[in-house]
């Protein structure tokens, strides 16, 4: 079930990899509108809105570059401080890297619900023992563990949990928060 999920995951990466669709042309109104962030980051941009609209009680898993998570340029602090205030980004999940095809980095793949703040987050260290890749893809007994252990959000030597609640929101910064993830 897993595999099947990430490999549909994998082939709407490929497919937007390989459309390189041109970004629409949007006013300075349209710009500030929809995306408060100013970015150039398109990864960023898009989870901006997809922040925007999710609503309250929905729930989203994201894949994204994993220098999201230890950037320190404004864009990328304050969009971590938007999803922390608003959504509670309950788990972190770190793939190796070749697990999406095309994507050239190492991913994460973030789980969070909308409409609470973050308190603490769950982060995972997926290490399946073997390059991954196209013709060594992910698979369900990769996730077996990962799956059994966010159940609870267990501590293990691959995963452990970092509370968010002892910072204050308004600081959150890749020095402190983040820099557990990286």
């Amino acid at each position: 079930m897993w595999q099947l999920q990430f490999q549909r995951i994998q082939r709407v990466f490929q497919l937007g990899q390989l459309l390189e669709l041109p970004e629409p042309e949007l006013t300075q109104a349209d710009e500030s509108q929809n995306f408060p962030i100013r970015t150039g980051e398109t990864a960023f941009r898009f989870l901006q809105h997809f922040i925007k609209i999710l609503k309250a009680g929905g729930r989203a898993g994201i894949v994204i570059k994993n220098t999201f998570l230890s950037n320190t340029d404004n864009a990328s602090v304050s969009l971590r401080k938007l999803l922390l205030e608003s959504c509670n980004l309950h788990t972190v999940l770190d793939c190796p890297g070749g697990t999406f095809q095309g994507a050239g980095v190492k991913t994460v793949v973030l789980f969070f619900e909308k409409g609470s703040a973050t308190r603490k987050v769950w982060y995972y260290q997926l290490d399946p023992g073997r390059n991954m890749g196209k013709t060594n893809p992910l698979n369900d007994d990769d996730l077996a563990e990962f799956v059994e252990l966010q159940k609870t959000f267990a501590d293990s030597p691959k995963s452990w949990s970092v509370d968010i609640s002892r910072w204050a929101l308004a600081s959150v910064t890749a020095q402190t928060t983040f820099a557990f993830f990286t």
